[in-house]
């Protein structure tokens, strides 16, 4: 307990530095209808494969606030945390499955080491929000829960309800061992939820609806697949056509201009577009490629005010498409 105490103190009286590259991220889950309203979950995403979580908190300076225009679902079975997530409870009652609840990492009971102090969830076990100035739910630092998956996204949320959940909120972790860092004030709204999938148009399977890559694109025989890291994470994949070599660099960009190196056998009398999207599925630059663009090198120069994070560059080629994945680091 006297270990649990000095983390608690930690993350409240810590001065830790600040982070840019870490983002709440919300996905929009497929509840088949089997109860009110829509599903989501909310996650810490990182583009520095350095950082993980292990704190979700309020203090005075920055309070923590989660709510709902709508109340949250909360199933008989469940409770404020996923540790009431017990898969066999799950098969007798499926229901369960969409119960809102709060998380670092872990989406069941199993292994769950989750604490929390200072916090009080009786308003949303009857289906209102969360919010303390003075607490937290966390792991300790050592729990490999900690880190990021292969996507680069901690788990810290699941809500379901009939109206737009929002909330405010500060995240602590380590970089290096005993190393604190901080993000404050980070928002989300279930407003800007994404459906997660294969974002890449030559897959096999890809989803129109998907507004996040989640590494599962699938390719058919015969195809070159790379699955290239970004910021450390896997995740987005990137196909190469056998005689189309291209390339984004440099990566990781840390200032000025990205550059899209281009083959050879560039063909200028297709339709060429490139399109830079970013680790939400926004599209955040569209060029159509002309002669005029193409300088020395056969490459093209975009400059952009690049916020930190993980970015795909989409290359169509006529009636092909492509895509790499580069970071910004800031």
């Amino acid at each position: 307990m006297k270990k649990i105490f000095s983390i608690v103190c930690a993350v409240c009286l810590a001065f830790a530095a600040g982070a840019t590259d870490a983002q709440l991220l919300v996905q929009k889950v497929d509840n088949g209808g089997i109860v009110p309203g829509n599903t989501y979950r909310v996650y810490v995403h990182l583009t520095d494969a350095n950082k993980d979580v292990h704190a979700i908190f309020g203090d005075a300076t920055d309070p923590l606030s989660i709510t709902s225009t709508a109340p949250f679902f909360q199933h008989a079975f469940g409770d404020y945390s996923a540790i009431a997530m017990n898969p066999v409870a799950i098969n007798a009652a499926p229901a369960l499955a969409f119960d809102s609840w709060i998380t670092l990492g872990y989406e069941s009971s199993e292994g769950n080491d989750m604490w929390d102090i200072g916090m009080s969830f009786a308003n949303f076990n009857n289906g209102n929000g969360i919010s303390t100035d003075n607490g937290a739910w966390f792991l300790l630092p050592t729990d490999e829960k900690c880190d990021a998956n292969s996507n680069g996204l901690v788990l810290i949320a699941q809500f379901t309800t009939t109206g737009v959940a929002s909330g405010t909120l500060n995240i602590q972790g380590w970089d290096g061992p005993n190393n604190n860092w901080q993000a404050r004030n980070l928002t989300f709204t279930t407003a800007n939820a994404v459906v997660f999938g294969c974002t890449d148009a030559g897959a096999a399977n890809y989803n129109a609806q998907a507004g996040f890559n989640d590494g599962t694109c699938e390719y058919s025989a015969g195809n070159n697949t790379n699955t290239h890291h970004a910021g450390g994470h896997a995740g987005v994949v990137s196909r190469t056509e056998e005689g189309q070599t291209w390339d984004v660099f440099p990566n990781p960009l840390r200032e000025g201009l990205v550059h899209v190196q281009l083959s050879n056998e560039f063909d200028m009398s297709l339709n060429n577009v490139i399109r830079i999207v970013d680790g939400a599925g926004r599209i955040v630059r569209e060029l159509q490629v002309n002669d005029g663009m193409v300088i020395g090198g056969n490459r093209v120069s975009i400059d952009q005010n690049f916020a930190g994070g993980t970015y795909k560059v989409i290359l169509t080629q006529g009636e092909k498409t492509e895509s790499k994945t580069f970071v910004v680091e800031r």
